[in-house]
């Protein structure tokens, strides 16, 4: 197969050839000839490196609520072990694969994660959360090393891997999300201009139980506030999985020039999250009054912030979390009041 550094020194001939004043026929042929080399090479570089992945398919069974999924969403009682099954399928090369089943969490950039052993994953929970131990509660049917779970695969060879769901003697409350993992073990051979490339794939694991959130929200709170970084405390209180969430940070001056801001389009926030939002700057604030503003859904938090001569960031007042829809409450129930004293008014002077 030709390289893509011959077509750069045909280019190279190509412009000699010009300055010759090639034949024009001659010219738009080997234009042409190039054109499709170079398509040629780069769909031979694509191939290799697809060569030697996997795939992976969740075999669904009665608890499945949506077959028509990709992944599994159990309708789970209290006390039971369910089987579920998981198809591998191995491309050109020999696999070792590990597989692993860990918690649900939300990244910092608020991508659902799926790969954080159980002492990382804390980091991003909520602390009074009640956790569905994934790792302790599957079990896999397959030999297990000090750490990992392993299945050795030969080339195009398929496998149905089965592994068992234990669930506690209570019924769970809510959803819980976690996910079964499966990862080829790095070849020496997957490094590509020095960096060794990780395959990964995995498949997630909802259980649905009793009791469903049906007006959940998120909670704001600030966190830590530095001259760079001002953190946002993201938190998903409920045992339910929100979806379509899109989430706007940003801080302004007293000016009401932007300072910075952060846009999330669109996410899917799990039960017990605590994610930080990080609103970052180049440079440290300069001294002033700033307003630090973050919508979540139907929610707000509005907190100004007062930088220092010295550079410390601190509060202004009491921070102000908010909903939209409040102020139309609260004007309601100021309505509702005085039209009662008038009443009461009337009442008297009638009686009068």
């Amino acid at each position: 197969m030709l390289e893509l550094s011959n077509i750069r020194l045909w280019m190279g001939q190509l412009k000699i050839l010009k300055g010759e004043r090639m034949n024009k026929l001659k010219k738009n042929f080997l234009l042409l000839f190039l054109s499709l080399l170079s398509v040629i090479c780069l769909k031979s570089v694509e191939v290799q490196e697809n060569t030697g992945g996997f795939s992976v398919q969740p075999i669904f069974e009665e608890h499945q609520k949506d077959k028509n999924l990709s992944y599994w969403w159990l309708k789970v009682g209290k006390d039971q072990k369910i089987e579920l099954k998981l198809k591998i399928d191995n491309g050109s090369q020999e696999s070792i694969l590990e597989l692993t089943a860990n918690q649900a969490v939300n990244n910092q950039n608020f991508v659902v994660d799926y790969s954080l052993p159980k002492a990382k994953a804390e980091a991003f929970l909520l602390k009074e959360h009640k956790n569905f131990d994934f790792n302790q509660r599957i079990r896999f049917d397959l030999p297990k090393t000090a750490k990992q779970t392993e299945l050795r695969l030969s080339p195009g060879e398929s496998q149905l891997v089965s592994f068992e769901l234990e669930l506690p003697k209570e019924a769970l409350k809510g959803q819980v999300i976690g996910g079964i993992n499966v990862t080829r073990k790095p070849q020496e051979k997957d490094r590509k201009n020095g960096i060794l490339n990780v395959y990964s794939q995995t498949i997630a694991l909802v259980l649905e139980g009793e009791e469903l959130a049906k007006a959940a929200k998120l909670d704001l709170a600030l966190g830590e506030l530095k001259p760079r970084v001002q953190t946002v405390q993201v938190k998903n209180p409920n045992q339910v999985l929100l979806e379509g969430v899109k989430i706007r940070a940003s801080l302004k001056k007293a000016s009401g020039q932007l300072v910075s801001e952060v846009k999330i389009p669109q996410t899917a926030v799990v039960p017990q999250a605590l994610v930080p939002l990080k609103l970052e700057q180049e440079k440290p604030l300069k001294k002033g009054t700033y307003l630090l503003e973050v919508k979540a859904g139907e929610q707000t938090l509005s907190q100004r912030l007062k930088v220092s001569p010295s550079g410390q960031v601190s509060k202004v007042g009491t921070d102000k979390f908010r909903e939209k829809g409040l102020k139309i409450v609260l004007g309601i129930v100021g309505l509702f009041g005085v039209g009662m004293i008038l009443y009461e008014l009337a009442r008297k002077f009638v009686h009068k």
